[in-house]
């Protein structure tokens, strides 16, 4: 709306031949632009670096052999094999485990490997201290492991947290506020000035 009403008071004084004014209101819509494009462009950004956290493929058991398989085709209950370097397809409850070491920074924040290993933990453990558990989006470092698929896709940890951000209504932050404040008196400012 800000604009809309600036870029109407940028063509009466543009009419008006008042070119101080047009300036003046041209820098305030170029600004109010170029902030709202940064912060679309960062919010999606954060979006896709969620999304190239999932990985296409996984080595699971199938028709008892193992096969590599798009890893949107796991479901619940399907046994994959993980090894060092690769991304974790799904949310994994390890059965076998041999010094499997994860960077779980995509969910916890945490930047250094933890240790993962077959022992069950309470249901209530936060998810950093889940330790028998592997979470799809996370990446091995070392060992390998064999597990059974708990949760894909948006069921998973990182699914979950994806869809929360495509949920989020983007609010104004204190400073599109004050902007959107300040175009509003400079679009009235303006307004009244072209006027006479």
């Amino acid at each position: 709306i800000i604009t809309g009403v600036l870029v109407g008071a940028a063509v009466i004084a543009a009419i008006l031949q008042d070119w101080v004014e047009l300036r003046f209101i041209a820098v305030v819509v170029i600004l109010n632009v170029l902030i709202r494009v940064v912060q679309e462009a960062k919010a999606e950004a954060a979006t896709k670096a969620i999304a190239a956290m999932t990985t296409s493929s996984a080595t699971a058991l199938r028709n008892g052999r193992k096969l590599v398989v798009d890893a949107s085709s796991l479901v619940l209950g399907d046994v994959v094999y993980l090894t060092a370097g690769e991304r974790v397809p799904a949310d994994i409850r390890l059965v076998d485990s041999a010094n499997l070491r994860v960077i779980e920074s995509a969910l916890t924040g945490e930047s250094s490997a933890v240790s993962k290993h077959t022992a069950a933990v309470g249901s209530d453990t936060q998810l950093a201290d889940r330790t028998c558990i592997v979470y799809m989006g996370t990446f091995i470092i070392a060992g390998d492991a064999t597990g059974l698929v708990v949760q894909t896709g948006d069921q998973a940890e990182l699914g979950r947290i994806y869809a929360m951000m495509s949920a989020v209504k983007p609010q104004k932050t204190p400073l599109q506020a004050q902007i959107d404040s300040f175009g509003i008196v400079v679009s009235i400012i303006c307004l009244a000035v072209a006027a006479f």
